[in-house]
C-alpha cells in the first residue's frame, strides 16, 4: 500500500526559524543604523567643509577680513562688525550675526546650511518662520563670533596664530536664517561663543518666552554647569562636528574645545573668574533663562598640555590667537 506524505513544517521548525530572524535582526538593525547616523555625520562634515570654504573664498575677497555679521538692527551706515559699533545683547547687533547671507554667494544652496540629523530644528521651527515674507529656513551651525570682530575691529586672516586649532564653525540646535536674502538683510544666522550664552543674544534663535534658545553642543569653561555637552549630537551623542579656520572638519567631544572669548596670549589656558549660579538639576532644552554663566578667556591656539580647569587637553579653541 502506497502512502503519500505530505512535506510540510512542523511547528517547531517554523518556531526555530522564526527565533533565528529575530536574533538577526536584532543584531543588524543597530547596525544599519549605526551606518544611517554615521553618513548622517559625514554630510554635516560635507556642509561645514562647504561653510568653510565659503568662508575663505570671502576672506579673498575682502582683503583678508573675516565675515562680520549684518543684523535687523544694524544698517548701510553702520554695518554690523565695523564702524566701533558697541556690540551688546540690549541692541541685537552681535558680531558675527547674520553671517550666512555674507556667505551664501559662494555657496548658492540652502542645504548646505543644514546638518542632515539636526531633526529638531527641522521639526520645531515655529509658524511664523515659513510665513513667505520671512523667507526662514533652518540653520544647523553657529559661527566663531571671536572670528567677527576684535577690538572693535574687523578681524584679519594675519591675527589669527593657529589656523587648525581655531573653530570656525560648531553646530546649533533650534537656529534659523535668511541666507538667501544677500542684497538686504539676514535673520538670526548665529554667531557666538560661550561668554555670552547666559544673555541669550549672540546665539538667537526663536523666542520662548523671553529668551532667545539656541543649544550648542561646544565646549566648556573651567567649572562651569552646562547643557551643552549633553546635546552632542553624532556618533551615539559623544560629540560634534567642528570646522576649523584652515577650512578642515573634525569631530570633536565638547569638553576637547575651550569655549569664551579672545585669549590673552596664544599659549595661555583657559582663565576662570567668578561663580556659577542658579544651575539647574535638570539642564534641559527649556531651561536656557535659568542657566547663569560665569565669565573667563578661552585657551590660545598654540595651547598644549593639559588644561588646569578642564583636567583634559584641548583640542580646539574659540580664541584666534
Amino acid at each position: 500500500m502506497k502512502i503519500n506524505r505530505r512535506n510540510a513544517f512542523t511547528l517547531i521548525e517554523l518556531l526555530v526559524v522564526i527565533a533565528i530572524i529575530a536574533i538577526l535582526a536584532a543584531i543588524l538593525f543597530p547596525v544599519f543604523a549605526s551606518a544611517r547616523a554615521k553618513a548622517r555625520q559625514t554630510a554635516c562634515m560635507s556642509n561645514m567643509k562647504q561653510l568653510g570654504l565659503a568662508v575663505i573664498q570671502y576672506i579673498q575677497d575682502y582683503d583678508e577680513t573675516y565675515p562680520g555679521g549684518i543684523d535687523l538692527n544694524c544698517s548701510p551706515a553702520t554695518p554690523c562688525g565695523y564702524g566701533g559699533v558697541a556690540f551688546t545683547t540690549t541692541n541685537n547687533t552681535p558680531p558675527g550675526t547674520g553671517w550666512a547671507g555674507q556667505v551664501y554667494p559662494y555657496v548658492k544652496s540652502l542645504g548646505a546650511f543644514l546638518c542632515p540629523e539636526d531633526e529638531l530644528t527641522q521639526n520645531q521651527m515655529p509658524a511664523w518662520a515659513w510665513m513667505a515674507s520671512n523667507w526662514l529656513v533652518p540653520i544647523s551651525y553657529g559661527y566663531n563670533s571671536n572670528l567677527a570682530l576684535m577690538n572693535s575691529l574687523p578681524v584679519n586672516g594675519s591675527k589669527i596664530t593657529s589656523s587648525p586649532m581655531t573653530v570656525m564653525f560648531f553646530e546649533v540646535q533650534q537656529a534659523m536664517a535668511c541666507p538667501q536674502q544677500t542684497a538686504n538683510l539676514d535673520w538670526f544666522s548665529p554667531a557666538g561663543d560661550f561668554s555670552y550664552l547666559e544673555q541669550g543674544g549672540e546665539l538667537g534663535g526663536w523666542n520662548t518666552g523671553t529668551q532667545a534658545i539656541v543649544a550648542a553642543p561646544i565646549g566648556a569653561l573651567g567649572g562651569q554647569c552646562t547643557r551643552y555637552q549633553v546635546m552632542a549630537r553624532h556618533s551615539q551623542n559623544t560629540g560634534s562636528n567642528f570646522a576649523m579656520a584652515d577650512g578642515h572638519v573634525k569631530f570633536l567631544p565638547g569638553m576637547l574645545v575651550s569655549g569664551g572669548t579672545t585669549a590673552a596670549n596664544s599659549s595661555a589656558d583657559q582663565t576662570w573668574g567668578g561663580a556659577t549660579v542658579n544651575c539647574p538639576a535638570g539642564l534641559a532644552l527649556g531651561n536656557a533663562a535659568q542657566l547663569q554663566w560665569a565669565g573667563g578667556n578661552a585657551a590660545g591656539s598654540q595651547f598644549g598640555g593639559t588644561s588646569a580647569k578642564t583636567g583634559g587637553p584641548i583640542a580646539a579653541t574659540f580664541s584666534p590667537i
